[in-house]
């Protein structure tokens, strides 16, 4: 449950707002556009590294920057081997191995790090061989391995960046006291890094470990807490973003289970309270339809049963809908919307019985 719980949320702050780029988003694009254009008069090892550290900030972006990877890769690569640069071997090999070839070029880069002990290198080395994995207890056990590569290698941003995602692994899974060390782990890495080189990486690496923080509490029983931490997540997107996602649905969710009915439904008015809402057009209906049935939670707090089981059963004909009709997260978000729904309604009547 509480995985599915998790894939939930995603489903519903990913899909429900358009984001602008945000501050710390165009500080690294210009960054980034001012280093390409310095490459020209760079050579050698310094261009090299350049060119390493392009591949970094596009491997942070979604796969339509496989190409520029592909492209840096195969310069990294040919200006590398002339001078027997072997980190820029090592890290060519790896950005422009193709997914056939990846665990096979994976370990030879590896093979190049270990003979030089190149902590960076075998720290990349790791994420790359961890991408073709299927076994998801090894992919963890190797995600540490590369985490702590980054570590020793200085890169305590890249570390911290995948610490992140551990963590929530960690959380799906309900190993919350290892969830707990990974975020605790990371906001103490927060604290080192005074000048990241990437400011949108640590933004978001430090608004999700938040996050982690907050579901943890809130696991735990500690909502107090939860909502201390889901209010510190609010407050960094909104510094670093003219147009935020918003967490109001997450802070609705605690007051739901501070049982602070006022304040639950005041933030999810506030959630809802966005442009173009009730355009069918408009955001991932799923998305929405899920937060409905917060919405209907909320409304049993204060027993307001007619209004929840007018939500929860339109709800589950829509949801049933997507179980028949489509595939994929549609289909995903079917199953826990339907689920979630029954149950509530489950305990609605239950409680009408009494």
């Amino acid at each position: 449950m509480k995985k599915n719980n998790l894939i939930a949320i995603f489903f519903i702050v990913s899909s429900l707002h358009a984001i602008s780029q945000s501050v710390s988003e165009r500080k690294d694009s210009l960054k980034i556009d001012n280093l390409k254009k310095q490459l020209p008069n760079q050579k050698g090892i310094d261009r090299i590294n350049r060119m390493i550290f392009l591949c970094e900030y596009y491997s942070y972006k979604t796969s339509a920057n496989l190409d520029s990877i592909q492209y840096y890769g195969n310069k990294i690569l040919n200006e590398s081997k002339p001078i027997g640069y072997k980190k820029g071997i090592a890290m060519g090999i790896l950005a422009t191995a193709p997914d056939s070839l990846k665990e096979k070029k994976a370990r030879e880069a590896m093979q190049i790090g270990e003979a030089t002990r190149d902590e960076e290198v075998l720290g990349w080395a790791q994420v790359i061989l961890n991408s073709t994995l299927q076994d998801i207890n090894q992919n963890t056990a190797n995600q540490q391995l590369a985490i702590d590569h980054f570590n020793k290698a200085g890169k305590t941003l890249r570390a911290a960046y995948l610490n992140t995602w551990l963590c929530m692994t960690y959380l799906s899974a309900g190993e919350n006291e290892k969830a707990f060390d990974c975020a605790r782990k990371n906001l103490e890495s927060f604290k080192k890094i005074k000048s990241p080189e990437l400011t949108s990486i640590y933004t978001q690496s430090l608004l999700w470990t938040y996050w982690n923080m907050s579901e943890i509490f809130s696991a735990a029983g500690d909502y107090e807490e939860s909502l201390k931490y889901i209010q510190k997540t609010d407050k960094v997107e909104r510094a670093d973003n003219s147009k935020p996602r918003g967490w109001d649905l997450d802070i609705s969710r605690i007051y739901e289970k501070l049982n602070q009915y006022d304040s639950a439904l005041f933030y999810w008015n506030r959630h809802r309270n966005v442009p173009n809402w009730d355009d069918p057009n408009w955001g991932w209906r799923p998305g929405k339809k899920l937060s409905y049935n917060y919405l209907a939670g909320i409304y049993t707090m204060n027993k307001q049963y007619d209004k929840a089981v007018e939500i929860l059963k339109d709800n589950i004909v829509y949801f049933d809908s997507l179980l028949k009709y489509t595939t994929g997260n549609y289909q995903n978000a079917g199953n826990y919307g339907k689920m979630a729904a029954s149950i509530l309604l489950s305990r609605i009547y239950d409680s009408l019985k009494n």
